[in-house]
């Protein structure tokens, strides 16, 4: 058997790619943790409540042109429906008409800021503000809202600079509420990779043995073989001598010899690979930056809120 080359072991080893396999390893956890990131930059952008188109291979915001032929990304609202508004549109008269001191119409058509309002229970009550005595006017409503307004009575020394003024009307418009999730006090979720231990491990074991066994053994046979003669005289038999014998002894020996013999060759010889990834995934808190800023967008939002509602009103 030919003796095993001690140098194959190292050949072999030596074609490992050792660097190449740490290097994908760590790479991969690389990839995963900017993937992590991407996600949870997403989701904080979602819980906003005012979510940027994006296309989805790339991640580059989509845009439209707008009705002044200028270009915008496109925006989708993500706030959820949490809770009610409880409100009423009030009504707001248009031009007075004065003829002669007195109130020939109200308007609900034409005029500064007027406003038929919504939501009413029943018509509000009409005061007339200013200069003037005796005129009375009353609301219709048609559908909740105050549709026209019939002048009752015109009175008298009324002027141009008449207003009018809905008081009351009952009534109360309940609307859902729309609030983004960082609103209502979530916060999205970062994540990050730690403790993370890239282990490789290569095992070679060669064996290799030679064991040889002779045992010998010798046996010996013996044959004897044997020349007889004989010896004698004539006469009668109770007078003569008796014969005589003789004989000539002739021995053979043989030897024999057995050997056992008993030859044995081992050889062992393998080469035992692993590699082990472990890492853990915890949760980190949202920076403090990116929490001043959610105060401060909310505190944003709620002024902007109060300025549309004090617009309409």
């Amino acid at each position: 058997m030919a003796d095993y080359n001690t140098g194959d072991v190292g050949r072999e080893m030596g074609a490992v790619p050792f660097g190449s396999l740490i290097s994908s390893i760590a790479i991969g956890i690389g990839q995963g943790q900017w993937e992590l990131d991407k996600s949870s930059i997403r989701v904080a952008e979602l819980m906003s409540g005012n979510s940027i188109l994006r296309d989805l291979d790339t991640g580059e915001p989509l845009y439209r042109t707008d009705v002044n032929n200028q270009r915008e990304v496109q925006r989708v609202d993500t706030r959820v429906y949490f809770g009610y508004d409880y409100q009423r549109v009030d009504a707001k008269a248009g031009a007075v008409g004065v003829s002669s001191g007195t109130i020939t119409s109200i308007s609900m058509t034409s005029g500064e800021g007027v406003n038929k309002g919504s939501h009413y229970a029943f018509p509000p009550e009409v005061q007339i503000l200013g200069v003037g005595t005796g005129a009375t006017a009353q609301a219709v409503l048609v559908d909740g809202v105050v549709d026209s307004i019939t002048v009752t009575n015109g009175g008298s020394g009324y002027t141009d600079e008449t207003r009018v003024s809905l008081i009351g009307g009952g009534g109360t418009k309940r609307e859902p509420k729309l609030a983004s999730m960082m609103e209502l006090g979530f916060t999205p979720n970062f994540y990050q990779f730690v403790d993370t231990i890239i282990e490789i491990k290569i095992v070679v074991k060669m064996t290799q043995s030679n064991d040889e066994t002779k045992q010998e053994q010798t046996r010996t046979d013996e044959a004897t073989q044997k020349d007889y003669s004989y010896r004698g005289s004539s006469g009668y038999w109770w007078w003569r001598q008796p014969y005589s014998q003789s004989y000539n002894s002739k021995s053979q020996t043989a030897k024999t010899q057995t050997v056992d013999a008993n030859y044995t060759s081992k050889y062992n010889y393998s080469v035992e690979g692993s590699s082990m990834v472990r890492t853990k995934i915890v949760p980190v808190p949202p920076p403090g930056l990116l929490e001043e800023r959610i105060r401060q967008m909310m505190e944003m939002e709620k002024m902007l809120e109060e300025r549309r509602i004090g617009a309409n009103s």
